[in-house]
Parts: structure tokens; C-alpha cells; sequence
């Protein structure tokens, strides 16, 4: 599940955990952060996060997680904003 997290046009950080509360994904994937660590830190926040190196991410049913955890992707074509 990708979640909008950025605000204005999307949901903010509190209300897509609500949203995540109620789908219970096994994966969540924050989108329209702007890099923004503050945003990602209130969304992430009591929750299992893992922030990748890539832009790209595979998952196979055998291998996803219980309970929901976050998983943070570069932006497409920047490496490394961490």
C-alpha cells in the first residue's frame, strides 16, 4: 500500500495512520514526503520502519511481514537522501 503522507492535496502523517489502522497492509510505502524527515518521523512513529537504498522494492507473500511495516524508498533517480 503506498500512503500519502505529504499533506495538502494528500492526507498528513496522522491521518494516513489512522488509514493504515483500519487496512492493516503488511507493507506501507510513504509517498509525497518532499524528503521531509519530519514527516516521515511522525508517520513511522510506533511502528516497524525500514529506510531502503533504492527506489525499488520486491516482495514475495512468503516474505511479508506481521504486523504492518513501513518501508522507505528513495526517490526515483536520488540516491542516498539520507
Amino acid at each position: 500500500m503506498s500512503s500519502p503522507i505529504g499533506g495538502g492535496r494528500t492526507m498528513g502523517p496522522d491521518l494516513a495512520k489512522e488509514v493504515l489502522a483500519q487496512l492493516k497492509p503488511k507493507i506501507a510505502i510513504p509517498m509525497h514526503h518532499r524528503d521531509n524527515p519530519y514527516l516521515l518521523k511522525q508517520f513511522a512513529t510506533g511502528m516497524k520502519a525500514q529506510m531502503l537504498n533504492t527506489d525499488t522494492l520486491a516482495v514475495s507473500k512468503d516474505a511479508l511481514p506481521l504486523p504492518t511495516e513501513i518501508r522507505i524508498l528513495q526517490p526515483r533517480g536520488v540516491m542516498n537522501y539520507r
